[in-house]
């Protein structure tokens, strides 16, 4: 791997009960891409349980257990969707993930799945990121967490955190460029159909979507116009 000699390739997909599809799906599909395109990542998918449901009700079946790590893998964290009454991970899920992040296991997490790795201290005093709604909850329940407000993506050293949902898929084509450089990231965006590099720093709600918070249709097809001068089909 020619961005990061210490990457081993192996993607380990920790998959909590009521993860949201894109969040899995998202970034999965980078790193598949990557492999279809030569480059090989092996992806795993891994639970506590055997047997798990998503948050739209596919069930999702055959999980391996928690495996050991070493120095190199990726443990990548799909978020789930909240929910008060129920723990985020149990105490087994966050003593596995402290044992990954001693042995040099990298940890990336998407949305919600920030939450787990806070769990387990893994982001006292690292910057790092979520969905725009969690940043605030985030910050009053893991205070020596670096929370980011409206950025996309953070890398900070072997943990990695992004916004929601679709955000996954940059954070991963990061990764991808860590480890194989800019040109074959850029071949899996064209191949995804996606925009290439939405910087980290990007904020997470476009400028045309945060002031559609009326009725009019007028002003509506206003800021349709105005987008379509700035991004012509």
């Amino acid at each position: 791997m020619n961005g990061n000699k210490a990457c081993t390739g192996r993607i380990v997909v920790l998959v909590l009960p009521d993860v949201n599809l894109l969040d899995l799906g998202g970034p999965v599909q980078v790193f598949d891409t990557v492999s279809y395109l030569g480059a090989g990542y092996r992806i795993e998918y891994v639970a506590d349980s055997p047997e798990t449901v998503s948050a739209q009700g596919l069930r999702l079946a055959g999980l391996g257990p928690l495996p050991r790590t070493r120095s190199g893998d990726l443990v990548l964290v799909p978020g789930p969707r909240l929910r008060a009454a129920a723990p985020l991970v149990t105490a087994t899920v966050t003593r596995w993930l402290r044992d990954a992040a001693a042995g040099g296991t990298r940890l990336a997490s998407v949305c919600s799945g920030a939450a787990a790795h806070a769990e387990a201290g893994l982001l006292d005093g690292r910057r790092c990121t979520t969905h725009w709604s969690l940043t605030e909850p985030m910050r009053r329940r893991y205070p020596f967490a670096q929370v980011q407000d409206d950025v996309l993506y953070v890398n900070d050293g072997a943990v990695s955190t992004s916004a929601g949902i679709s955000a996954g898929i940059d954070l991963a084509l990061s990764l991808v460029e860590r480890d194989h450089g800019p040109a074959l990231t850029a071949a899996v965006a064209r191949e995804l159909v996606v925009y290439l590099g939405r910087a980290g720093g990007n904020g997470q709600i476009s400028p045309f979507l945060e002031y559609r918070n009326h009725l009019h249709p007028v002003v509506h097809r206003v800021q349709d116009h105005l987008a379509h001068l700035t991004f012509p089909s």
